[in-house]
């Protein structure tokens, strides 16, 4: 599938694609080839992003999940549903227990929350309501 995301790990020997037909696929740039690939998404997945160590890594999909990988064995550490297309999603810098996601849906607003894994905690940062940027953007013009 066409790879739509890509990120770096630290050190930049790790290369994670997000791909459309729902799988993420790690090259390892010291034996240049693909190292794993994951599958648990059933949609496309829109943001990719690893923790500090490398050890972990964020796929965030369409299909509304958050999933925490641990690279070396290919499993599932985590994985979350937020209830609307995750339309990206990054890992927190300093804190491997915590990620931001953006979502959106037809019950859901464009939303960002803030995603702790341990223990699960999800706290809304912002909501933006489309219908009042939509007006909003149209007066700016008008």
């Amino acid at each position: 599938g066409a790879i739509l995301v890509c990120a770096f790990n630290r050190r930049g020997n790790l290369l994670a694609g997000g791909c459309a037909d729902s799988r993420v696929i790690v090259w390892d740039f010291e034996t240049h080839g693909v190292s794993r690939v994951l599958e648990a998404h059933t949609n496309r997945v829109n943001a990719v992003s690893w923790t500090r160590s490398s050890n972990r890594l964020l796929s965030a999909s369409a299909d509304g999940n958050l999933i925490l990988w641990h690279v070396l064995s290919g499993t599932v550490t985590i994985q979350i549903n937020l209830g609307g297309e995750i339309l990206t999603a990054a890992m927190h810098p300093r804190n491997r227990r915590m990620c931001l996601a953006c979502v959106h849906s037809a019950t859901v607003r464009s939303t960002v929350f803030l995603q702790q894994w341990e223990p699960q905690r999800r706290t809304t940062l912002t909501e933006v309501d489309d219908s009042a940027t939509a007006e909003d953007t149209n007066a700016a013009t008008a």
